[in-house]
């Protein structure tokens, strides 16, 4: 199956929304105040009062596959397989790229 430019628009948009609805339930989880969503470990540390390499730790205890956070690669080849022939079964799928840090219990 070849992919349109039209369909992969759309598998775009759909990891986009995934990935913002993703990054809000983790910061929410980390004890971020409602009205502060920040997306990025400054922001992080400006609103908890913590230095940036201590919030950072902290983050990567949290993951429970390799205690550490991924990397842009981890997400892009989780879109590269959605775009891909292997995927064609597969349709409004959340993939949360995220550590196992979504079903984590604790």
């Amino acid at each position: 199956m070849k992919l349109t430019p039209s369909h992969r628009l759309y598998v775009l948009g759909v990891i986009i929304l995934a990935a913002l609805t993703i990054c809000s339930r983790n910061f929410s989880s980390m004890g971020a105040p409602s009205f502060i969503t920040p997306l990025a470990v400054a922001g992080i540390a400006q609103a908890s009062g913590q230095d940036q390499e201590a919030v950072r730790q902290a983050r990567d205890a949290r993951v429970p596959l390799g205690g550490k956070m991924g990397t842009a690669w981890d997400t892009a080849n989780a879109a590269l397989f959605l775009a891909s022939d292997e995927s064609r079964f597969i349709t409004g799928v959340l993939l949360p790229v995220d550590g196992g840090m979504s079903v984590r219990i604790g």
